[in-house]
């Protein structure tokens, strides 16, 4: 299945790298809702560049990122479990529309692969609990490859999309001891997300 995700993303970016120039470049952000197993979280897009290959074609560079709380599970009254995640990513992205440039409504599907620096840490947290730990006692990211499918539409220089991301397990680390893990934490997730862009021209000639 991953080298099929790969393959297809793969195929999408080295398409856009062989076709007419048509010579737009259009830049935008997104914000998101993420839905991760059995939790929640936010989502942002701070930078997004393309450009245009063709008409219907085109493809860049995105900077990200996301925090959520996933597998959120009550042990009892007063305590809770729970997997907090954090994410930053750049990835190389592209999409392909459905448009003819005779509407303003533009659906489209496309796809990214990037680099992912990730913090998974796993929390049994009691009613009133707190933790302060100083910067050199947090360990470092988890640096790992991932990528993204993802379909929606644009109407006028408005756009929605669904996304799912594809990203390798990674180790998380047990919040009342930052620095022993605590097992890994599975990273895939959906995100629906909204944002604008601007240039690239109009889609309704």
């Amino acid at each position: 299945m991953k080298k099929f995700v790969f393959s297809m993303l793969l195929c999408l970016f080295v398409v856009s790298l062989q076709a007419q120039v048509k010579g737009k470049f259009r830049v935008g952000g997104d914000l998101g809702l993420t839905i991760p197993t059995g939790g929640f979280g936010l989502a942002i897009d701070v930078l997004d560049v393309r450009y245009n290959f063709l008409d219907n074609l085109n493809a860049g560079v995105k900077l990200g990122g996301a925090f959520m709380l996933r597998d959120v599970a009550q042990i009892s009254d007063t305590k809770t479990e729970a997997t907090m995640h954090l994410n930053s990513n750049i990835m190389l992205v592209s999409d392909y529309y459905f448009n003819k440039g005779t509407s303003s409504f533009a659906p489209f599907i496309g796809g990214g692969i990037g680099s992912f620096s990730i913090y998974d840490i796993y929390m049994q947290v009691e009613s009133n609990s707190e933790y302060n730990y100083q910067l050199d006692e947090i360990p470092s990211p988890e640096n790992t490859f991932g990528g993204a499918l993802r379909a929606g539409f644009e109407l006028g220089k408005f756009r929605m999309a669904l996304e799912y991301y594809i990203i390798p397990e990674t180790p998380k680390y047990n919040v009342d001891n930052i620095m022993q893990t605590a097992g890994t934490s599975a990273n895939n997730y959906l995100s629906l997300n909204v944002g604008f862009y601007f240039g690239g021209g109009k889609w309704k000639k």
